[in-house]
């Protein structure tokens, strides 16, 4: 949090955003760790145990189905590859294979600048916020995922077309590539569902799920231990423990709660964690049912003491 800060953040701000990307990462780790573990993540608390299970099992229905589409279309996507090396001789459907050649070196192209930038990533993100401003990076990312994104629906539309057109000009099995329309149009139809359906439907999952964990509805194997809870500092609430909104370079905690982002008063119990950030009891309590890290820090709240509060701070 504070190198967002430090790029220019409001420390509000960038609070939030440590805190959300925090919370994600533990709820995709903690849902991985459960099904892993050979269970399904409870939600009982929501809606009765019925209606909990149903819930889960449409959850783990619709994860298997977005699975089967994505294994789909690596198998197509290897297929694609056998298929250009196979008709690079031969003179038929030249512009549905040059499509496919175009799709197959866009694809290897895009994953070989991301494996080769993942480890300067970081560091040209900082470079960005430093010089131009706070969340430029981000916004690249954005754009670039935004870009990509409607090439490659642009890509299947046409192909699409292409097939409509010339599906039925050439009827001869004994032509090379005779088959190659056909393959296109599931190949086509496979990534289109992946790009429309898949893809947003598991970021509108992860939504639904980060939602359910900091409501208390979403319980994994990294819940915490009874009483994980009871060791928490209880904290009077004070107008001078928490920084002025207006005042920038004021360190000293936010006067929100990282969960409900609701300001502090007397009404509503707060907690100071081991690793010294505060929290709304309640709001805690919740979060403690999907995990047991601290969710601006990922310290272990079960393992820390009030000695590794110095290093959570300086984490945060």
């Amino acid at each position: 949090m504070e190198e967002l800060v430090r790029h220019g953040c409001d420390r509000r701000v960038a609070m939030r955003q440590v805190a959300r990307e925090n919370m994600g990462a533990e709820v995709r780790e903690g849902l991985s760790e459960t099904f892993h573990a050979g269970s399904l993540p409870g939600c009982a608390r929501a809606c009765g145990a019925f209606c909990g299970a149903l819930l889960v099992l449409l959850f783990v229905a619709s994860l298997m189905l977005c699975a089967c589409v994505c294994a789909c279309c690596g198998a197509l996507h290897i297929c694609g590859w056998f298929f250009s090396w196979w008709l690079f001789g031969c003179g038929h459907q030249k512009e549905l294979r040059l499509w496919l050649l175009l799709y197959q070196s866009a694809s290897l192209l895009e994953a070989f600048v991301c494996s080769a930038a993942r480890g300067c990533a970081e560091k040209v993100g900082e470079a960005l916020d430093a010089r131009i401003r706070p969340g430029c990076a981000r916004a690249c990312a954005l754009l670039y995922c935004a870009i990509s994104f409607g090439l490659k629906v642009m890509w299947c539309v046409h192909v699409q077309v292409m097939v409509a057109k010339g599906m039925g000009q050439h009827r001869d099995t004994e032509e090379c590539g005779h088959w190659l329309p056909r393959f296109m149009s599931w190949y086509s139809c496979f990534l289109l569902l992946q790009l429309l359906v898949v893809e947003p439907a598991l970021r509108a999952g992860m939504g639904l799920a980060l939602t359910a964990a900091t409501r208390g509805l979403l319980q994994t194997t990294r819940c915490a231990k009874p009483g994980t809870l009871d060791g928490m500092q209880a904290v009077t609430f004070d107008e001078g423990l928490f920084a002025k909104g207006d005042d920038p370079s004021d360190d000293r905690p936010q006067r929100e709660c990282c969960f409900c982002l609701e300001e502090y008063d007397a009404t509503a119990p707060i907690v100071r964690t081991p690793c010294g950030h505060m929290m709304h009891r309640d709001c805690l309590e919740k979060w403690l049912q999907t995990s047991h890290f601290c969710p601006i820090c990922r310290g272990d709240l079960e393992g820390l003491d009030e000695g590794d509060c110095e290093e959570g701070l300086l984490q945060a």
